[in-house]
């Protein structure tokens, strides 16, 4: 392949701050071979700290693969749900301050909401919603919150008030999902003079100077900051960025900001620091003490994990290790530290598909290496992950169809206009000069695409993700779409 070929040459930029950055050598050579792996120079950002420093800084690939744009220190990539971690310490540094109590009730929180009963909103707290053991499930809220963009604060209200139970997962079980963080950033929106949006800019970027942060993407252009496009190599043309990008009003408490490495250090160094940056105290270390609690166990991936205030807690190499990661598409980031050592590890990637694994990849490397593990004991890391990395490639690009899905034609013109439903907004179709339908719902666009059988139709609204869409017609003669279990209504 030529493009795999070409781009090599211009893969790397490192930045040392400090003589310990000469014994990372193998992160270099370890990211190096990874992209050669996955055939992909898309951007990483791989930031390290030790103690109250960064000891190494890593920035590979472009940031804009066109333009052969390389990332470099001043990068700035969207990071999806690590904006927890920053949510949930607000809110802690919200009561702390006295302005929210964590066990308030959903029912105090909207006294004048007529919840379901099976909510039990006398009894879901606010940290049951940070902590993903409320047992409330809400899949239009995530749906326009994270993906279409098509709310306002009345119809986020409504659509907050049909939430509904999860049957797999009930009150005081864990289950991962925005919910809880939409659901308490509203409130916050209409309890207090500012925004969660701003909160997060006064009460944590601004003391950290993270000066390259934000929760507003718009920011990115207005400040002129050089934004991360996204890339997948599960797309058919994976050296074009994705089409799904954020908007203002897709950025939201549960994933939601923009940083560099750089800055999301300054973020890290605090926490393994209780409280302290740049020698100086600017949160209280009872309270980062407290967001480093353990509050709920639960299995993931066959393993025993925790979560707490925005953190994922386990172990590693016999040490207790927060971390948290973001997924978007074009977008796969990763946080975390170890307390107790006072280590910590950012990686930032602009592809969304091998990104997670190479930030595993690289947690068991870095923290070897600033452990003091054995050299024999890391070499054996880099290896083994690089021969999962390399079979884990070739199943993939053995699997991957080259043969790109088929427009559909076939539909009745009739069905071209514009389809709504009461909270979920408007889905508009329309034919192009070739004859394909084409589908835009808020941030969302598919062309309209053959399904597995000649009756069937999918769309692809999320890149790499193909789902079911059905036209029909009811007995009156009015149209209807229906996506999932939502039917959206012709509009006359």
């Amino acid at each position: 392949m030529k493009k795999a070929a070409i781009f090599f040459s211009l893969l790397t930029t490192l930045v040392s701050t400090s003589s310990m950055a000469n014994s990372f050598s193998e992160v270099d050579d370890y990211i190096r071979k990874n992209k050669e792996i996955i055939q992909l120079n898309s951007g990483t950002a791989v930031a390290v700290i030790k103690d109250d420093e960064i000891v190494y800084e890593g920035y590979f690939g472009y940031a804009d693969i066109q333009q052969q744009t390389p990332v470099d220190q001043n990068t700035v990539f969207y990071i999806a749900s690590i904006t927890k971690a920053f949510f949930a310490l607000n809110t802690l540094l919200l009561e702390h301050k006295g302005k929210v109590d964590t066990q308030r009730t959903l029912h105090s929180m909207f006294p004048a909401v007529p919840f379901q009963p099976a909510l039990q909103s006398d009894r879901v707290t606010i940290k049951d919603l940070l902590r993903h053991t409320s047992g409330i499930d809400n899949w239009p809220l995530v749906q326009v919150t994270a993906y279409t963009g098509q709310h306002d604060n009345d119809l986020l209200s409504r659509i907050i008030q049909e939430s509904y139970i999860n049957p797999n997962a009930p009150l005081g079980t864990f289950h991962y999902t925005n919910v809880g963080y939409n659901i308490v950033s509203h409130w916050m929106d209409n309890t207090f003079e500012t925004n969660w949006q701003t909160q997060l800019a006064d009460n944590i970027f601004s003391p950290l100077n993270m000066f390259r942060t934000s929760a507003r993407i718009s920011d990115a252009k207005k400040n002129d900051w050089l934004l991360a496009r996204g890339y997948s190599v599960k797309s058919h043309e994976p050296t074009e960025p994705v089409y799904l990008t954020k908007t203002d009003d897709s950025m939201q408490s549960a994933g939601g900001i923009i940083t560099t490495a750089k800055d999301l250090a300054n973020f890290v160094r605090m926490q393994v620091n209780k409280g302290k940056f740049n020698g100086k105290q600017v949160f209280p270390e009872a309270v980062i003490e407290k967001s480093h609690q353990s509050l709920v166990s639960h299995t993931m991936f066959g393993s025993k994990q925790e979560y707490g205030w925005g953190w994922f807690l386990r172990d590693i190499f016999g040490e207790r290790i927060l971390e948290h990661r973001g997924g978007y598409a074009g977008a796969s980031t990763y946080v975390s530290f170890i307390p107790n050592q006072k280590v910590g590890l950012v990686v930032l990637s602009n592809q969304d598909k091998w990104g997670g694994d190479l930030a595993y990849a690289l947690e068991k490397i870095v923290y070897a290496i600033a452990l003091n593990k054995p050299e024999e004991e890391i070499r054996s890391l880099v290896e083994k992950r690089q021969l999962y990395a390399q079979d884990a490639a070739k199943k993939f690009y053995e699997n991957k169809t080259l043969i790109a899905p088929v427009k559909n034609n076939n539909l009745d013109t009739q069905f071209a206009g514009n389809f709504v439903h009461d909270t979920l907004g408007k889905i508009a179709v329309s034919q192009k000069e070739d004859g394909s339908f084409h589908l835009a719902w808020g941030n969302l666009r598919s062309t309209l695409l053959n399904g597995e059988q000649p009756n069937e139709l999918s769309i692809e609204f999320v890149p790499g993700r193909n789902e079911e869409i059905v036209f029909m017609e009811a007995s009156n003669k009015q149209q209807y779409l229906k996506y999932r279990e939502y039917y959206f209504r012709k509009a006359n």
